[in-house]
């Protein structure tokens, strides 16, 4: 994701808790979740992290529609 001219990665809620179950961080917030998965992942490669962690998500665990 593009955001005011900088690579960022997406993280909700959902992100929050799926990386942080699988071991990816440790992290309380889904702001402190941002702040390690981005430093984890170097800015040219923000983008395709945050589709890969997506996707990972929503193989695993399914979409879910809402009510």
């Amino acid at each position: 994701m593009r955001q005011l001219g900088q690579e960022r990665i997406s993280v909700d809620i959902h992100v929050h808790r799926v990386t942080n179950r699988w071991g990816y961080v440790r992290a309380s917030t889904p702001e402190q979740t941002l702040a390690a998965l981005e430093a984890a992942a170097p800015e040219p490669q923000r983008s395709r992290a945050s589709s890969c962690v997506t996707r990972r998500a929503n193989r695993r665990h399914g979409l879910v529609r809402p009510p």
